[in-house]
């Protein structure tokens, strides 16, 4: 009975930088993937008209800019610092796609691409310098990826078909602003806290 109870009542801690880190790549995870896969076929292929081999090549530029990346990057960048290069190219991809013009629309991919596929290995190799659980992590970051894809599905898909695909990008800066300030307070009011969740 002791040792049940023991087992029981035993607990995680997931301090506040863990916590950052799961905010992150949950965050960035549901805005990327989201915008990729659910809107901006759509806005090249219909809004645009973009012919099927500039269709095609913009798509794979993405995937290859992902797998090169994610493969390579901790060899030549300090991952505390590419988090916040990650965050401004994120911003200057979003912005990017505003235009029609096809060369500025293949950059702004490039940019989406190399994001998409930096912030997974950086997230989980701060992840193990901080002796984290990874797969308590990886199911809570995962979890919160899912909410995210779903409400950014929901209110982006409202957006594009009631107003325009500018109005959602704006929205989506908008969004982005707030996570920032959000991580901003969150370091600055809770450090040193820490966040308990029960091992099943």
């Amino acid at each position: 009975m002791d040792t049940v109870s023991k087992n029981t009542d035993k607990k995680l801690k997931i301090a506040d930088g863990e916590l950052d880190i799961i905010y992150t790549y949950s965050f960035f995870r549901g805005i990327i993937l989201t915008f990729f896969s659910g809107f901006l076929p759509y806005h090249l292929f219909v809004d645009l008209n973009i012919p099927i081999y500039a269709f095609i090549l913009i798509l794979t530029s993405y995937t290859l800019v992902g797998n090169l990346s994610s493969k390579y990057i901790l060899n030549f960048i300090n991952s505390k610092k590419t988090l916040l290069i990650i965050k401004i190219l994120l911003i200057l991809s979003i912005i990017m796609f505003f235009s029609t013009n096809l060369i500025i629309i293949v950059i702004g991919t490039l940019l989406l691409g190399f994001t998409s596929g930096t912030i997974r290995p950086i997230c989980y190799n701060q992840l193990n310098h901080l002796n984290s659980n990874i797969s308590i992590a990886s199911n809570i970051m995962e979890s919160l990826y899912s909410i995210i894809n779903i409400i950014i599905l929901l209110i982006g898909g409202f957006l594009y078909e009631k107003y325009s695909f500018n109005y959602f990008l704006c929205i989506l800066i908008i969004i982005f602003a707030i996570y920032i300030v959000k991580i901003i307070t969150l370091q600055k009011y809770k450090k040193g806290r820490t966040l308990k969740i029960n091992e099943n």
